[in-house]
């Protein structure tokens, strides 16, 4: 495309752009940019809260997963002394968790 040409097309977008622009008045033009703001930082929030939120839960679910398979947990869950506490139904767990044992070695449940 020659200099020329390439100038002629630019004086008309810019003249379809100022024809368009005409035809919105201020307030509608300065509506749109706000929306657009608002659409743009809602976005980012979301996602910069998705990020936040997730790493959190994750952190915490790891928490209490290295909580329950700590030793000394385990044992106070399975001792005597723990079911003696409980009601007629078994042990109930501290826990939200549904937890099973069950001894590698013979495959029973604790």
């Amino acid at each position: 495309m020659s200099p020329s040409g390439l100038q002629q097309a630019r004086d008309r977008y810019a003249a379809a752009a100022h024809r368009f622009g005409d035809r919105l008045s201020l307030r509608a033009r300065l509506i749109a940019v706000v929306l657009v703001l608002l659409a743009v930082a809602l976005l980012l929030s979301g996602a910069a809260t998705i990020t936040v939120l997730r790493a959190e839960l994750i952190s915490r679910t790891d928490a209490e997963l290295r909580t329950a398979a700590d030793p000394d947990v385990l044992g106070a869950l399975t001792s005597s002394a723990f079911r003696q506490n409980q009601p007629d139904d078994g042990p109930q767990s501290p826990s939200p968790y549904d937890i099973t044992f069950i001894r590698l070695d013979t495959g029973q449940q604790l």
